[in-house]
């Protein structure tokens, strides 16, 4: 099956997280959602982090085809509810 090579750039560092495998890129974007709500440093900065797309991995083969990197998701900062 062809899965998705995904990663979470971090504009403060510069720098690119480790890279994820999901389904397909609403997985993806959902796991990305997932993290900004539970993880500290993503919930506190969210406009520091965002999802890229880098690639497609075939866990039948074990090839990798790498893409031009493409953005999916931005962190953005939620406003207070009342």
């Amino acid at each position: 099956m062809i899965k998705g090579l995904y990663t979470v750039r971090d504009e403060s560092s510069g720098l690119f997280m480790d890279v994820q495998v999901n389904i397909n890129n609403d997985t993806a974007m959902r796991n990305f959602d997932y993290a900004m709500a539970k993880n500290d440093m993503m919930a506190f900065r969210p406009e520091d982090f965002s999802l890229w797309y880098i690639g497609d991995y075939d866990d039948l083969t074990g090839i990798i085809d790498s893409k031009n990197p493409i953005c999916l998701k931005r962190g953005v900062k939620r406003g207070k509810t009342k």
